[in-house]
């Protein structure tokens, strides 16, 4: 499953003129790409865990299965978590290394201040 959410993932859309829907909640946008990649994520989850009670419940446990099944439990939950997390990402826009919003907390606190004091403003008082 983990192959196939990396290529919903990364598939060139727009280079075969598909136009993915976007929702936009706020200042939270969501694609309908990620809502796929969710959807598929709970499915693998699901079976993930349907494969566990059964092997338990009908003693089926096996010495590979106790290796191998925490390792693609926490490269399914890695693998979502870098996808979910470059989402939306884009390198050419100020302060997208270090994964900040768009809105200042991207600069620092000082470069705030400086900004402030050049446009005449200075430190202001909580009322």
């Amino acid at each position: 499953m983990i192959p196939v959410i990396i290529l919903i993932a990364i598939f060139p859309y727009s280079q075969f003129g598909i136009e993915i829907p976007v929702l936009q909640f706020g200042f939270v946008t969501l694609s309908a790409v990620n809502i796929v990649m969710l959807v598929l994520f709970c499915v693998a989850s699901f079976t993930d865990f349907l494969d566990g009670y059964l092997a338990r419940k009908n003693n089926l446990v096996t010495t590979f299965g106790k290796f191998a099944d925490p390792i693609a439990d926490k490269l399914l939950v890695t693998t979502m978590y870098i996808l979910f997390r470059g989402a939306g990402h884009d390198s050419r826009r100020a302060g997208a290394d270090h994964g900040c919003p768009r809105y200042d907390c991207r600069r620092h606190p000082h470069d705030r201040l400086k900004q402030r004091r050049r446009h005449g403003g200075g430190l202001s008082r909580a009322s």
